[in-house]
């Protein structure tokens, strides 16, 4: 360390209270830059979660896949992950209506739909009440198939349902509300039964749930398997909602917004703690003038001197970064925490907000805070050479 160096540290420690309130002043800066972005890390992984859990793991489910194309998507260097099963057959609707008229109606929407026991959770299905299928002879009622003209459903009842021109005896396992996957037609929804999938599906047409590497690619890849393997656009449904909070949609103004509201912000934080932190520093340059001036006497140059006041900014930022980070994601879990336990005092215990601390927020704030002293510092930099 040279001379300069030396004799900044000396201030600094001789000074000590000027010094902590300039440490003070940079730790309050980069908590809350931190805060800001951790706190928009952890909404945007916060909502990732809830999607999964409402909508399902992944982002495009491909129904009534032939033979021919199963290789190209579970052997796809695009896709990450997948979730196989099968719809079974359709189911008569007599067991759910009484008029011929509804019958007809809803001719060819019941399906009757089988997945791995592993992947039931995974697949966004919204459990009411009992438990989840561990045969094929146990099923998931929707819902909105118990009740109708007066036919009431409970756990444990067993069903009859006519299955392809045969009759076939379940057990109702669990009630189950509306899924992401739902087979949908004229607005009726709920028309999916589940059950596990306990059979080898071998050269059978099958269902695939996949998850893409890049969500950004999801509507494309959706696409290219209309346009070039002959899917139709009923066989597809791609999860929006997961698809919106990962960054994949075509309309990114959730997070958009969300973002541009964290950059005003901390402009407004960088602009502010500028102003304070650089008092700090003009006071410093003060009190230091005559010793700048003696060391130019004796041959200190004005970048030498310049360089000295800015090496007073990173021994302060070397301490109070570190600091600012740590204050700032404890500030946000408390924050966090607390909003979560006030959402479920309302009723809304479904949403639980989580703390994600991503590289990228912590990167933003150094950043934030490096650019925030060096602006500080820079001014009373170009004072101490005059």
């Amino acid at each position: 360390m040279n001379i300069l160096n030396e004799l900044t540290v000396k201030n600094l420690k001789r000074n000590k209270k000027r010094t902590l309130v300039t440490i003070f002043g940079i730790i309050l800066s980069v908590a809350l830059v931190t805060a800001i972005t951790t706190f928009v890390s952890s909404m945007q992984g916060s909502m990732i979660e809830y999607a999964k859990k409402n909508d399902g793991d992944y982002h495009i489910f491909v129904s009534d896949v032939p033979v021919e194309q199963q290789k190209y998507l579970l052997n796809n260097a695009k896709i990450e992950q997948t979730m196989i099963g099968q719809t079974i057959a359709d189911v008569a609707p007599e067991t759910f209506f009484k008029e011929e008229e509804d019958q007809e109606n809803h001719r060819g929407m019941l399906k009757l739909k089988a997945f791995e026991e592993k992947d039931l959770k995974r697949l966004g299905i919204k459990l009411i009440e009992g438990r989840m299928p561990k045969n094929e002879q146990e099923i998931l009622l929707p819902m909105q198939l118990s009740g109708l003209d007066g036919i009431s459903y409970e756990v444990g009842d067993v069903l009859t349902l006519k299955v392809n021109g045969s009759e076939e005896t379940y057990t109702i396992a669990g009630l189950m509300g509306i899924n992401s996957f739902e087979f949908q037609k004229d607005g009726m929804m709920g028309s999916t039964l589940v059950t596990k999938l306990d059979h080898d599906t071998a050269g059978q047409p099958i269902e695939i749930a996949l998850s893409l590497k890049d969500p950004k690619e999801a509507y494309t890849f959706a696409e290219n398997l209309k346009e070039e393997h002959g899917f139709s656009q009923e066989q597809i449904i791609t999860n929006d909602m997961l698809l919106q909070f990962e960054g994949g949609t075509r309309s990114e103004q959730t997070m958009q917004v969300l973002y541009r509201m964290a950059v005003i912000v901390i402009l407004i934080i960088i602009f502010t703690s500028v102003f304070v932190i650089k008092n700090s520093f003009d006071i410093s340059i003060m009190e230091r003038i005559k010793q700048y001036g003696m060391l130019a006497s004796i041959g200190a140059t004005s970048k030498q001197i310049r360089k000295n006041v800015l090496f007073e900014g990173v021994v302060l930022g070397v301490i109070a970064i570190p600091l600012g980070i740590l204050c700032g994601v404890f500030a946000i879990w408390v924050t966090l925490l607390t909003v979560t336990q006030i959402l479920a005092g309302s009723g809304l215990a479904d949403i639980s907000l989580h703390l994600y601390v991503s590289w990228q927020a912590l990167v933003v704030a150094v950043a934030v805070a490096i650019i925030t002293i060096y602006l500080s510092s820079v001014i009373p930099a170009r004072k101490a050479v005059k």
